[in-house]
This record gives C-alpha cells, sequence and structure tokens, in this order.
C-alpha cells in the first residue's frame, strides 16, 4: 500500500473526528485540533525528505545518494519549487524517492544556499557520509529537524531502526492523544468507528515505515490478533464509565481517555516490535499486554482538562 492511498482511506476517519471535535470542551477539542494537523503533515500531505549536498565540487554524489537509498538510485525527475525558486531533483526506487539540491553545482549565490538550508530535511556532505555509520549517525542525530512531512518516507528509504522506530512512535503517540479525546465524547458508540479506523490507520503506518507490504485489512486482522475487535472501544469506555461512578463519580470521561489513549499507544508499540523489531505476533502480543497494563495517569498526556 504507497501512503498516499492510505492517507486517503484515512481522510474519512479524520473528517469525522473533526465533527466530533464540535461535541467537545473547547480546551480538549483545541489541543485534538493540534493533533489532527500534525496528523494530516504526517501522512495526508507527505512528501518525499528533502536533502541538500555539500561538498568538493568535483565530488561523485552517486555514492552518497546510493547509500541513502541502500540501492543504485534512479533519477525520475527534475522539479522547481514555485515559492522559493529552487530546483531539485528526484531519485528513488520501490521504497520512495528523495528530492536532491546540490550547492556545488546549483547554488552559487549566497542567499539560495541559505534558502536551501532552511528547506532542506537534511544537509549531508558528498565525502564525509558516505561511509555507512557516518550517515546512519548523522541521520539519527538530524531527525529533529526533519519536517513532519518527510518523516515516514525517510524512514522507510534509509531502513535504519532507530529512525523507524522514531518516526512509528511520532504517529502512535499523535493516535493516542487523539483516541484518548475520541474516547471521552459522551455519546453512545460515537467513538466506535474513528476509533477503530485510527488503530487500523496506526498499524497500516508503522508498517509502511518499516518497508513492508500491508493494506487496511490485513492491518485489521493485526489489531484482531492483538486482542482488540471493532467493539473493543465502546465496551472499554462504558466499563470505565461504570467503574468511575463507583470510584469517583462524576470522572467517567476523564478514565475513558485514559483508556483510549492506553489502548491506542499499546497498538502502537506491538505493531512497532512486530514490523520494525521483526518479532513474531505472539511476541507483538506480550508487547502489547505489557504496554496496556503499563501504569499511567487517568488524565493522557498531551490533553487539557476539561472546564468543572
Amino acid at each position: 500500500m504507497d501512503l498516499s492511498d492510505l492517507g486517503e482511506q484515512l481522510a474519512a476517519n479524520i473528517e469525522r473526528l473533526e465533527v466530533l471535535l464540535d461535541k467537545l470542551p473547547a480546551p480538549v477539542a483545541a489541543s485534538l485540533r493540534a493533533d489532527v494537523q500534525r496528523l494530516r503533515e504526517l501522512i495526508l500531505q507527505q512528501r518525499p525528505p528533502r536533502i541538500l549536498l555539500s561538498g568538493p565540487p568535483d565530488s561523485d554524489k552517486t555514492p552518497l545518494i546510493a547509500a541513502l537509498l541502500d540501492g543504485a538510485p534512479t533519477e525520475i525527475s527534475t522539479w522547481t519549487d514555485s515559492e522559493t525558486g529552487l530546483s531539485w531533483r528526484r531519485f528513488g526506487d520501490e521504497q520512495g524517492a528523495v528530492d536532491v539540491t546540490d550547492t556545488r553545482r546549483n547554488l552559487s549565490d549566497a542567499a539560495d544556499r541559505q534558502l536551501a538550508r532552511q528547506e532542506a530535511d537534511l544537509q549531508l556532505d558528498a565525502v564525509l557520509h558516505t561511509d555507512p555509520d557516518a550517515l546512519r549517525d548523522h541521520i539519527i542525530k538530524s531527525l529533529p529537524g526533519v519536517a513532519p512531512q518527510a518523516r515516514l518516507q525517510l524512514a522507510r528509504l534509509v531502513r535504519i531502526a532507530e529512525v523507524q522506530r522514531e518516526a512509528a512512535g511520532d504517529v502512535t503517540r499523535v493516535l493516542s492523544s487523539i483516541s484518548a479525546g475520541v474516547a471521552a465524547v459522551p455519546i453512545p458508540v460515537a467513538d466506535i468507528a474513528p476509533l477503530t479506523g485510527l488503530q487500523v490507520g496506526l498499524v497500516a503506518s508503522i508498517a509502511y515505515i518499516s518497508g513492508r507490504e500491508m493494506n487496511l485489512k490485513n492491518a485489521a486482522e493485526f489489531v484482531g490478533a492483538m486482542g482488540v475487535n471493532v467493539g473493543a472501544a465502546f465496551v472499554f469506555r462504558e466499563l470505565a464509565r461504570a467503574v468511575s461512578k463507583v470510584v469517583a463519580p462524576g470522572a467517567g470521561s476523564l478514565v475513558s481517555a485514559g483508556i483510549g489513549w492506553a489502548g491506542t499507544r499499546a497498538i502502537g508499540a506491538a505493531a512497532t516490535a512486530y514490523f520494525v523489531d521483526r518479532a513474531s505476533k505472539e511476541e507483538a502480543r506480550r508487547q502489547f499486554e505489557v504496554t496496556v497494563k503499563e501504569p499511567r495517569k487517568l488524565q493522557a498526556p498531551d490533553q487539557p482538562r476539561s472546564p468543572r
């Protein structure tokens, strides 16, 4: 499955989420809108990572691009950014593509070089970074500066486990946060379809990051193999509310949000173990069971408290 295909199928769930946001308290809705925007950037607005090459003018860039793509590079196209005027050359393989611009040949003007540094996700030296270990270390250190729109494709392309785990964590965190808010909606079964769809989309996204082929049907089967079914979101939420009436009356939505967050986070951890770390499904299920039981606060991370 191409990530753009996944994005198209997740778009419907995002639209449902945006309808639900109007039913949430304003502070919670505002935080969730920020999460939804982050999700859009990671998946719906995804693009190839942009690489700025530097180094001696006579150095050969082919080995560096080959090391980045883990194989002989194929030039796909050239394009010019209409906003910045920068020219990029696109190289790719069956896993994806990167856009490359070269300070040594294309950017003689100092202002253009500075602009390219701002636009690039990674800056690579055609001499220093041809060594696989040096390239790996540099990519890992540079991750904080990679735009959200480029993180998933970069992780898939470079095939570095640490980079893939970080990208999987990005998607898991934002979807867990969204799931917490969705689970708090006080309308019967309102959260089942969006929450289940998000969890399935999370698995498919992590499979994509790992370079494995995956469709939403198989992703749903993986979620089922972890012991989660379509009705689980509703059952867990209603059970949490029933318990909260005894333990802490009035805290039902808070408990439900914590469960929505923990369940989605556990699915992300299991999918990362299976697809990125190549664990067996049984090992992945054990990871799910361990993660979902980890101690957590009732208030899910990054969720503002509802006004009383």
